[in-house]
């Protein structure tokens, strides 16, 4: 119906404007009891609807204009657009493990940003951000357990909990020495229908660590024993679990003093130390350099990938930024090779975009955030701009500049996820 009305409209039919205003309240009520999960297809409606009202309400038409404005270009739609569950995420991770904030702030800017998350399954067209929900459980296993379990009652009534989740949090229960029967219960939450033996591996993993911990007396563990044999002694699991070296021989042990077959098979992480040749080669040559023309050189060094230096520590980072101002006495080469990189709009362009913040820290302790800085950060500002920034000032420790960025990180992040409504439901 609305179609035809705007058709009609556009044609400047006689007598539109009196049929339309007689039917738009239809029009209207039909739009709204219709949205689509679509968000352009709701953006289109918003429009018709604001053209259908000009020349008849003008205060109604901009309503409309602006509904349309806010839910298509305002707040974002898609799954990969990670400003809130992946960059916002990380921002509340430094502030909850520099306590930027007191407890009662930090607490309310993480209920806060769960409830942003649930919003944002509402108006994106992905509604299971599993990630950033594991995240913040694992933030607050560390910090607040309280408000960790408080969470975690909220997110499985939302549905939002995965295998992996589970496991941490039963995991961190057995490590704090719960009781058993509440750390069980957590085992109907596994998806044994989609992931069965997924599931059956963790809760023998969990199983074995309740049966290993000292938390637990005689009776506790005799009361899971025959559990851990059942999981143990049927052959559940065909695949390879991932278990630490200490639990998996607490396993084998476990299955040689029960007389069952040891089954299962462990994959081990190697832990390995990283040899970085290149990156050792290149610190060595920069720490020697004496003249601008050579440090040129090895400023193309590093900014051709193709060298695979990769700088992944701080003080590497710190050495280099000053050898630069030592002969140039700027940090012009660094800067340059940021921009090439698009850093801080991309953090992941380059294997060493993630640890610009580093270089860019130091540039700013050094002489602080100069006009040269600004106009850099300016004109190649964009999707990481806000975490880029708050990094760089937390690896100089500069609480007071990672709390003013952090708190209008947060409102801007209220502003894309949130529509008209939430502000005038909050300002009351």
């Amino acid at each position: 119906m609305g179609l035809l009305f705007k058709v009609l409209k556009t044609e400047n039919t006689e007598g539109c404007n009196k049929l339309i205003r007689r039917f738009l309240p239809c029009i209207n009520q039909s739009y709204q009891s219709n949205e689509s999960f679509d968000i352009t297809e709701n953006v289109k409606k918003y429009f018709e609807i604001a053209y259908l009202y000009t020349n008849l309400d003008s205060d109604k038409s901009l309503e409309y204009i602006r509904k349309g404005l806010n839910s298509g270009v305002i707040r974002h739609g898609w799954r990969k657009d990670g400003i809130v569950d992946h960059f916002l995420l990380d921002a509340l991770s430094i502030m909850w493990n520099k306590y930027y904030f007191e407890l009662q702030e930090l607490q309310g800017f993480t209920k806060k940003y769960f409830q942003m998350v649930l919003a944002i399954n509402q108006i994106t067209d992905e509604n299971y951000r599993c990630s950033a929900i594991k995240k913040i459980i694992e933030i607050l296993l560390e910090n607040d357990f309280e408000l960790a379990k408080d969470m975690m009652k909220a997110v499985v009534s939302n549905n939002l909990h995965i295998n992996e989740l589970i496991l941490q949090y039963c995991m961190a229960l057995v490590k704090v020495g719960e009781p058993v029967d509440e750390i069980v219960s957590w085992f109907d939450y596994f998806d044994i229908v989609n992931h069965n033996e997924e599931s059956i591996s963790m809760k023998l993993q969990i199983l074995l660590m309740i049966y290993k911990s000292d938390w637990y007396d005689k009776k506790e563990k005799e009361s899971i024993r025959d559990k851990i044999r059942y999981y143990a002694d049927e052959g559940w699991i065909s695949t390879p679990v991932q278990w630490d070296e200490d639990l998996f021989q607490f396993y084998l042990n476990f299955c040689q003093n029960e007389n069952i077959d040891a089954h299962l098979r462990n994959m081990t992480k190697e832990y390995e130390a990283e040899k970085n040749s290149e990156k050792n080669k290149f610190c060595k040559k920069i720490a020697k350099c004496k003249t601008k023309k050579y440090l040129q050189k090895l400023c193309d060094e590093l900014m051709d990938y193709h060298n695979h230096i990769i700088i992944q520590s701080g003080d590497d980072w710190d050495m280099i930024v000053d050898k630069v101002y030592e002969i140039d006495g700027n940090a012009d080469k660094i800067l340059a090779y940021m921009e090439a990189c698009k850093y801080p709009h991309d953090v992941y362009y380059t294997s060493n975009s993630s640890y610009f913040y580093m270089p860019l820290g130091r540039i700013i302790e050094k002489e602080g955030l100069t006009t040269k800085v600004w106009n850099h950060l300016k004109k190649n500002g964009g999707y990481g701009d806000f975490i880029s920034i708050i990094r760089a000032y937390d690896y100089i420790n500069n609480k007071k500049m990672c709390k003013r960025l952090f708190t209008r990180f947060f409102q801007y992040c209220e502003f894309l996820v949130y529509d008209e409504s939430y502000y005038e439901q909050n300002t009351e």
